[in-house]
């Protein structure tokens, strides 16, 4: 389907972030750059992603998330985290 991503839900990617408090209040973002929430939380390597209000449709439906809903991301769904951001990889 046009438009529509899928995220890999435990996919490996080669050496794995491990998330920390650090990681806590970073925007998330799928990798085109649209931001889809914010960690909110952190515990066991699994960050807590709160969806935004203003998600798109489609980046809601393949990720699987409610608009402001909350949900666990795991380290083997990111692409990359940096300073500023945590950048989910697409299946």
């Amino acid at each position: 389907m046009a438009g529509r991503h899928t995220y890999a839900p435990t996919a490996p990617y080669g050496t794995a972030h491990q998330f920390s408090e650090d990681d806590d209040g970073k925007p998330v973002v799928t990798d085109d750059g649209e931001r889809i929430g914010t960690v909110t939380a952190v515990a066991d390597g699994a960050a807590t992603l709160e969806a935004d209000e203003t998600l798109s449709d489609s980046i809601r439906e393949g990720f699987g998330v409610e608009r402001g809903a909350t949900s666990t991301i795991r380290k083997e769904q990111i692409s990359t985290v940096t300073d500023e951001e945590v950048r989910l990889k697409r299946l």
